[in-house]
């Protein structure tokens, strides 16, 4: 299980700038997701991954818990903004796009904490095939 706590997303609930005196982190509205999800993915079958998002309010400000699809693309880019001997710096920059009805971002942005069942993409090391050391590609 990821859980996620919204503290720097434009939205509704004052996010969009570094979290501060004046708008702390709600870790105890991501506490309480969590320990709502546990039961489920206790349940759900192995392999199965539960996505949590939590807007950054108190808890007696959450809107609702929902199911939520994933949405296309992050509301944050990662660019690479210097690079040093032995050292990289990352810049974040929020992506000013309409975020699609339904998805996890835009019920983040809305006041919503978000669910998503995600399954792994794994290996199948059971899966026998032949020998390829040494073939080219035109066989």
């Amino acid at each position: 299980m990821a859980v996620s706590l919204n503290v720097r997303m434009r939205s509704p609930s004052g996010a969009g700038v570094a979290p501060s005196a004046s708008s702390p982190p709600h870790w105890e509205t991501a506490a309480e997701i969590a320990r709502r999800a546990l039961p489920v993915l206790l349940a759900s079958e192995p392999g199965t991954v539960l996505n949590l998002n939590a807007p950054n309010v108190a808890p007696s400000e959450l809107r609702g818990f929902e199911r939520a699809r994933l949405a296309r693309f992050g509301a944050v880019q990662t660019n690479v903004a210097e690079r040093g001997q032995g050292y990289v710096k990352v810049a974040l920059a929020e992506i000013d796009a309409e975020y699609e009805p339904g998805t996890d971002a835009a019920l983040i942005a809305a006041g919503y904490a978000t669910i998503t069942p995600l399954t792994a993409v794994c290996e199948a090391g059971s899966v026998q095939l032949p020998e390829f050391a040494g073939r080219s590609a035109d066989g």
